[in-house]
């Protein structure tokens, strides 16, 4: 799923980065472990982030700098100045259907 597009372009990931913010939020599962990637797009042919996280039965907490997400540079351009996308992924053809909850999106300190 993707975050809609007027709350991606809310931030200044940039002064978040340089000020050492995480990016963080909880998932629950009620199945066995299942791999997630956490994505940022921007316009730029080659200019993205990305970091892959693994939710394990019942809750799981996800924290990621936004250096590491977003610190990726192509000339002087930047994924934290550029952000237009920020989504989670999956495989959709891994297994049968399944359940899981996102809650309590946040940057941390």
């Amino acid at each position: 799923f993707s975050f809609i597009e007027k709350l991606v372009d809310s931030y200044d990931y940039v002064s978040l980065m340089e000020r050492g913010a995480y990016f963080v939020f909880d998932v629950y599962n009620d199945g066995s472990a299942y791999n997630f990637g956490l994505e940022v797009w921007t316009d730029i042919q080659g200019l993205s982030g990305g970091y892959s996280f693994t939710a394990n039965n019942g809750w799981t907490q996800v924290r990621v700098s936004l250096k590491d997400l977003m610190g990726k540079s192509k000339g002087d351009a930047t994924v934290a100045s550029n952000a237009n996308k920020i989504l989670i992924s999956y495989s959709k053809f891994d297994a049968p259907d399944k359940t899981f909850y996102f809650d309590n999106f946040r940057f941390e300190f």
